[in-house]
């Protein structure tokens, strides 16, 4: 995960704080952690049901997504997708997605996920956003080397 999007102007304050102050082992470790930790509205049906597939993204003003979100919302995209297709009954805890949106990604064509992540890249961010105790736990364990997996 890039410390630009983890310590970004769209990451709230207690979440920076928090990335703030790992190092590079530590989020190393957290990245390794078995579920995704972006959230791209994989709970939001009216969302994913009305997306656009066209690649077209804004360059420049309010709808330009910042440095870094474009590629992050395909990392987040690939892997939602490879996971309703690999293990379609782990992606409600893997990728916090209900059954209708996993449905919803499962029918795109692999093709279509850079368009879609280019136009729609203000959708991805970092998950579980509003509960920062979760995001401390993470941390926490990912500080302690000696801990298997997070």
């Amino acid at each position: 995960m890039s410390s630009q999007i983890l310590n970004g102007e769209r990451t709230p304050r207690a979440l920076n704080t928090i990335v703030a102050a790992l190092d590079p082992a530590s989020l190393d470790r957290l990245s390794r952690i078995p579920c995704l930790l972006i959230d791209g509205h994989f709970r939001d049906a009216d969302r994913w049901d009305h997306l656009q597939t066209i690649s077209e993204t804004p360059s420049a003003g309010p709808d330009a997504p910042p440095d870094g979100w474009v590629g992050l919302a395909r990392s987040a995209l690939h892997m939602a997708w490879y996971w309703t297709h690999a293990h379609p009954d782990a992606v409600e805890l893997v990728l916090g997605a209900t059954e209708h949106c996993a449905a919803r990604i499962a029918k795109l064509e692999f093709a279509e996920l850079d368009g879609i992540a280019a136009r729609h890249a203000s959708w991805f961010g970092l998950r579980w956003q509003a509960r920062p105790d979760i995001w401390r736990s993470l941390a926490s364990r990912a500080q302690d080397p000696t801990q298997a997996g997070v």
